[in-house]
């Protein structure tokens, strides 16, 4: 290589003179302005004095003058471009040439102006005084004459560097024209091309601008032999890796320290009329650790076309493309320039083309902040407009920098797309296409809106990845990432992490399987009962299709504060209140393991899932069954204890109830409010406790046979005759009671049966005795839909001694139950009968004392009674559901006085006496009156409930009529009765003795 090859891109000859041969009138001033009307004259006059007379290195023959003269004729007669309603596309965004072309006012219209992104220009120094720079230099450095470049150069060296930097940053005040990114700031770093080794040209200064930390530079520069004779290597393949390794390790040395930081290195292909660029815009080609780094531009004319003295992109280009080159107006040093435009000029080369993909850079750099040097790259590359051969040519490469589209994000995935947001959210609005994958990765958000294509799917590592838009390809969410979007997925999505359809509120639809896996979060954003999107909706995963199954895993994690995008945050959801979160075409299977209850919800409440075939849903239920009443609902004290119970089984939230237990709670949490305390009333079992105040009851009836036996009443109607040593009785019954209270529901029974005797004297004031009975009673708790049936065998031994008018009578008494029980379920699908059979005993002491007060025909009997029952009723368990309940032993053990008087009178007919009775009493109960069962459900913790209550004052009252035929046979009928403030008794009585 020769020294000094290496050159900023000069325009040569023939770029002068085409540069006087065209004039594009699209990019002229209004004639509605004048004082840029009149730079277009300027403009076109200085293509033609310029090339003539001011360049004398570069002059045209006399044949090439007479052409040029002719082109500026046509150039002023041109008309002027007619302006649009763009407020973007103004006087000054035409005159530069190259705006229009690539589309700059679509970025502007986004937003991006360059701001905040620094712009490194590796080339000769900028003239930091020009006011198209003011307040926009960073300090650089000016490696040639070794002095700092910034804001207040002296003129520097060559105006290459200016007119450069005016392509990239040239501000929009509304002077002459404009640079792409005209926010953007320039750190300006000159080289030195006075070393005595080519090899040191360019390395000091990319060394320079990696530790600086720009993201972008310009390398409007080139390294070639084309003008040694003979011609020297003039483009990249005419290099080696070997040959620049050897004759260019400090060049190689410093572009991998550009790689190294990050650095996005723009260059010029070069203006030799090339097949391929030169060696510093094509290194990759031999150095391929550089590719992902690199851009290489030709440019094309203002019809987009490719100018032939221009390097084509050919092997480069794969990182190639081009962009307006060809007379573009930009700034020189001040003093430069023509007439009253001092500071302005016109140039054309690939060093014009590269500037506008370098300010191009700046606004993606500020679009996306976050952008590595690959990821601007792609960007720039794959929103390209297509020019010449479909696809990527080696003529245009990529095609058409579209600096409006590169704004939008990547427009292809060409490979493994990594992409980290590092905290800040960001869209890509373009329809990705390519055979690559993308994988979002870091913190932060990445949307896309697109209607995507590209085939290698998509991966999220971390952050958030939100479709708004579509991909077709399959979505793979990994436990440290998390899937949004209101968009579609035309494949299948597995997820690991977190899934939350929407970004407020939202339906995220899947054209294909979704799997959860256990480490999944399925979020739901809650914010009110719509299937729309934001307020007042509420999330939604929805498949489609013939492959549209849902496996679910992991823990379901409803959101109803801390929402984003437009929710209110403040919808608190009723009970009973059922959102259908998931559907699915093919189905839904599998089991969340838990469910994240989340604040805002209304107190005593929780969310619980249900399952169906084709759908999950998400109900509001009871926090706790046992505690309705901070509901407001008013349960009893039973409901409560069994809702307690039914809180110690229920299944945890979010998994998926199944067999005949799902179906219980399942039925159970889609009752109305307005339901619960009834059907927690009926799953109480409270019958079973109630079914102890029959069960008592029952036994009263041998004790009062007993002792209305040994009643003085009958005495004179059956009187026992001289001789006979043996009385035998018998006594029938049947009636009816009713019992309430307790805060249990009312029990309505009959009984009937009946008891006979038989008696003898032991001595002259004593008589001793023995009875059995039979009896059954049959009950019902309508109000819970039970039925309790009590067969009991009772047998009795009795005495009565008496004297003076007294009377003391007593016995002892055992009875057999056996019991059994039947209850109907009833709620939502449970429909349950459930069956049980009870075995108990009753063991009875009783006793009274009478004094008989004869007046005339009328006996009246003070008395005092007292009795002793203890009763227990065996352990049970039901059969026939879920419902079926297990009990423990149950027992009673109760005192009754009674107190009060009887009154007979004897009444003879012929030989017979009718004998009327009443009693009345007063009966108080000492000892147990609560009847009460404790009863556990399938595996719940035990509870206890409360039947109807003993009574525990009551009044007695009886009467009758006997009827005694001669001495030997008495026949009596009778009413006896109980009344209590909850109990209600009622027996009518008919009995026969017989004396012998």
């Amino acid at each position: 290589m020769a020294n000094g090859a290496a050159r900023t891109r000069q325009a040569p000859d023939r770029e002068m003179l085409r540069a006087g041969g065209e004039c594009d009138a699209r990019s002229r001033f209004s004639r509605r302005n004048g004082k840029q009307a009149g730079f277009r004259w300027g403009r076109c006059l200085r293509a033609f004095v310029v090339g003539n007379f001011f360049m004398p290195s570069h002059r045209p023959s006399p044949a090439r003058r007479g052409f040029l003269l002719a082109s500026t004729a046509v150039c002023l007669a041109a008309p002027a471009q007619a302006q649009t309603a763009n407020p973007w596309a103004t006087p000054e965004y035409y005159a530069s040439q190259a705006l229009r072309q690539i589309n700059a006012a679509a970025a502007y219209a986004q937003g991006y102006t360059g701001a905040g992104v620094t712009v490194g220009v590796m080339d000769a120094a900028v003239d930091g005084r020009h006011p198209e720079f003011s307040g926009r230099m960073v300090p650089g450095w000016d490696f040639l004459n070794n002095r700092p470049t910034g804001q207040f150069d002296n003129m520097p060296d060559d105006s290459h560097g200016t007119h450069v930097a005016g392509i990239i940053a040239a501000a929009r005040n509304g002077e002459v024209m404009q640079g792409v990114a005209f926010n953007a700031r320039i750190m300006s770093v000159a080289y030195n091309w006075r070393v005595t080794s080519e090899d040191e040209i360019f390395a000091s200064s990319w060394n320079y601008l990696a530790a600086s930390g720009v993201p972008i530079v310009n390398n409007s520069v080139g390294m070639n032999d084309c003008d040694r004779a003979p011609a020297g290597p003039c483009n990249v393949t005419s290099y080696t890796r070997a040959k620049v390794e050897a004759e260019l390790p400090q060049t190689l040395a410093a572009m991998r320290a550009t790689a190294r930081a990050g650095v996005l290195m723009v260059f010029a292909t070069g203006n030799e009329t090339q097949p391929h660029p030169d060696v510093l815009a094509g290194m990759p080609y031999l150095v391929p650790e550089l590719k992902d780094t690199w851009l290489a531009v030709n440019l094309v004319s203002s019809v987009d076309l490719a100018v032939s003295w221009g390097n084509r992109c050919g092997v480069a280009k794969d990182w190639c493309l081009v962009a307006p080159g060809y007379n573009i107006l930009s700034t020189v040093p001040l003093g430069e320039g023509f007439g009253l435009y001092r500071g302005y000029d016109t140039m054309s080369g690939t060093s014009m083309a590269a500037p506008s993909v370098s300010g191009a850079a700046a606004l993606v750099k500020e679009a996306f902040p976050w952008f590595t040097a690959h990821d601007i790259q792609q960007a720039i590359l794959t929103t390209a407009t297509d020019l010449g051969e479909p696809g990527v040519d080696n003529v245009y490469g990529w095609g058409m920098l579209n600096v409006g589209k590169a704004v939008l994000g990547y427009a292809m995935f060409t490979g493994t797309t990594t992409l980290d947001t590092q905290g800040m959210t960001s869209t890509f609005s373009q329809d990705i296409s390519g055979a690559g994958t993308l994988i979002k990765t870091g913190a932060g958000e990445l949307i896309l809106t697109g209607a995507n294509t590209y085939s290698g799917g998509s991966w999220v590592d971390g952050g958030t990845l939100s479709i708004n838009g579509s991909v077709a390809s399959n979505v793979y969410v990994g436990q440290e990432g998390l899937l949004r979007g209101t968009g579609q997925i035309f494949a299948q999505l597995a997820v690991a992490g977190r899934l939350a359809p929407g970004n407020s509120p939202g339906t995220l639809t899947v054209a294909g399987p979704v799997l959860m896996s256990p480490t999944a979060t399925f979020q739901v954003d809650i914010d009110g009962t719509g299937t729309g999107t934001g307020a007042g909706n509420y999330s939604r995963l929805v498949t489609t299709g013939p492959t549209g199954t849902v496996e679910v895993a992991g823990t379901l994690a409803p959101q109803l504060r801390g929402i984003t995008g437009s929710a209110t945050n403040s919808y608190t959801p009723t009970l009973g209140t059922t959102l259908r979160v998931i559907e699915a075409s093919a189905g839904v299977s599998g089991s969340f393991s838990g469910l994240a209850q989340p604040i805002g919800l209304a107190a005593g409440t929780r969310f619980d899932a249900l399952y169906g075939a084709n759908d999950l849903s998400l109900i509001v239920t009871p926090a706790a069954y046992g505690t309705l009443s901070v509901l407001g609902l008013a349960t009893s004290r039973n409901g409560t204890a069994v809702g307690g119970a039914l809180d110690s089984v229920r299944p945890a939230a979010g998994v998926a109830l199944t067999g005949s237990l799902g179906a219980f709670y399942q039925s159970l949490y889609t009752l109305q409010a307005a339901a619960l305390p009834a059907t927690l009333a009926q799953l109480s079992g409270e019958a079973h406790a109630s079914a102890e105040a029959m069960a008592f009851d029952d036994a009263r009836h041998i004790r009062s046979a007993v002792l209305e036996r040994l009643d003085g009443s009958g005495v004179a109607a059956a009187p026992l005759a001289p001789g006979l040593t043996a009385s035998v009785w018998l006594s029938g019954y049947g009636g009816w009671a009713h019992a309430s209270g307790g805060d249990a529901a009312a029990l309505y029974w009959d009984a009937s049966g009946f008891v006979a005797g038989i008696d003898a004297p032991v001595t002259e004031m004593v008589r001793f005795g023995l009875a059995a009975g039979f009896g059954q009673s049959s009950g019902t708790v309508g109000d819970l839909t039970s039925d309790i049936d009590n067969t009991h065998i009772d047998l009795a031994a009795y005495a009565v001694a008496e004297g003076a008018g007294w009377r003391a009578k007593a016995g002892v008494a055992y009875g057999w139950n056996d019991l059994s029980m039947t209850r109907a379920i009833g709620f939502g699908s449970v429909a349950e009968g459930l069956a049980t059979k009870q075995d108990g005993r009753t063991v009875q002491a009783f006793g009274e004392i009478s004094r008989d007060l004869v007046l005339g025909h009328a006996q009246v009997s003070p008395y005092a009674n007292l009795a002793y029952v203890n009763q227990r009723l065996d352990a049970f368990a039901e059969t026939g559901g879920v419902a079926a309940l297990s009990g423990s032993a149950q027992t009673l053990s109760t005192t009754l006085a009674t107190l009060g008087a009887r009154l007979a009178i004897g009444l003879p007919m012929g030989n017979a006496t009718v004998t009327p009775n009443v009693n009345l009493g007063w009966q108080h109960a000492f000892g147990d009156v609560a009847t009460e069962a404790v009863m556990t459900l399938a595996g719940s913790s035990p509870f206890r409930v409360y039947g109807v209550p003993l009574a525990r004052d009551a009044l007695v009252l009886g009467g009758g009529l006997t009827y005694g035929f001669g001495n030997s046979v008495a026949a009596s009928v009778a009413y006896d009765g109980l009344i209590g403030s909850d109990v209600t008794e009622s027996s009518i009585k008919a009995d026969l003795r017989f004396k012998f």
